[in-house]
C-alpha cells in the first residue's frame, strides 16, 4: 500500500504542470481554472434552485432531482473527506482555490469537483435528449474537469479516480433508488413558486 501511495504521489506531481501560477502553461491553466469554476458546487445549487422557482411545471422533475443529487454529492464528499482526512498535495496553490467550506480546502480524497462533474454529466446525458455533438461536448466537459484536478495540483490521481467512481455511483443511486417522481417534483415546484408569488 505504501508503494502504491508513493507512486500515486510521484505520478500526480509529474502531471501537475499547471499547479504553479507562474507556469509557462498559463493559458492551459486558465482553461483548467474555468473548468474548476464550472463545476463548483455553489453555482450548480443556485442554478437548480432558481430553475425550480422559474420553469414550467412539466420541466421541474429534472431540476428537483438535480438539486437532490447535488445535496447528496456534497454530503457524500464531505463525509468521506472527514473520514479519510487525506491532506491536499504540498504543491497545491491554495490562494486561488475557491471553496465553500474549510474541510473541502484542507482534505483531498475524493475530488469533489470530479464527483460532481461525472454525476452531473451522467444526469445530463440520461435525462436530456441531446444531439450527438452535444453528448460529446458534455463528456469532454466532465472528463476534462476530472483531468484538470490533477494538472492544477489540487488532487492526486487516486482522488480523481475515486471521485469518478463516487460520481457514477451517485448518478446510479439517483436514477434507480432515490429518484423523486414527477408528481412530487411538480408539487414541490408549485409550493416554491407560490412562495415566490406571495413575496
Amino acid at each position: 500500500m505504501d508503494y502504491l501511495l508513493k507512486q500515486d504521489k510521484f505520478i500526480s506531481r509529474q502531471l501537475a504542470i499547471c499547479a504553479d501560477p507562474t507556469t509557462p502553461w498559463k493559458y492551459l491553466r486558465l482553461c483548467f481554472r474555468l473548468l474548476e469554476l464550472s463545476f463548483h458546487g455553489i453555482p450548480w445549487l443556485i442554478y437548480a434552485i432558481v430553475a425550480i422557482f422559474m420553469v414550467k411545471a412539466e420541466r421541474t422533475s429534472y431540476y428537483v432531482n438535480l438539486l437532490a443529487a447535488l445535496i447528496l454529492d456534497l454530503l457524500v464528499s464531505l463525509v468521506v473527506k472527514v473520514t479519510v482526512r487525506r491532506p491536499r498535495p504540498s504543491y497545491h496553490h491554495s490562494k486561488d482555490f475557491l471553496v465553500s467550506v474549510k474541510i473541502d480546502k484542507k482534505f483531498s480524497f475524493p475530488s469533489g469537483h470530479t464527483t460532481r462533474a461525472i454525476m452531473c454529466g451522467c444526469l445530463l446525458l440520461y435525462s436530456l435528449e441531446l444531439s450527438f455533438s452535444s453528448q460529446i461536448l458534455v463528456l469532454t466537459w466532465s472528463i476534462s474537469t476530472a483531468v484538470s484536478r490533477v494538472m492544477l495540483g489540487r488532487h492526486y490521481v487516486t482522488d480523481v479516480i475515486a471521485g469518478s467512481v463516487f460520481g457514477f455511483l451517485q448518478f446510479y443511486a439517483m436514477v434507480h433508488y432515490l429518484h423523486i417522481d414527477e408528481r412530487t417534483c411538480q408539487s414541490i415546484a408549485k409550493h416554491c413558486q407560490s412562495l415566490l408569488s406571495r413575496s
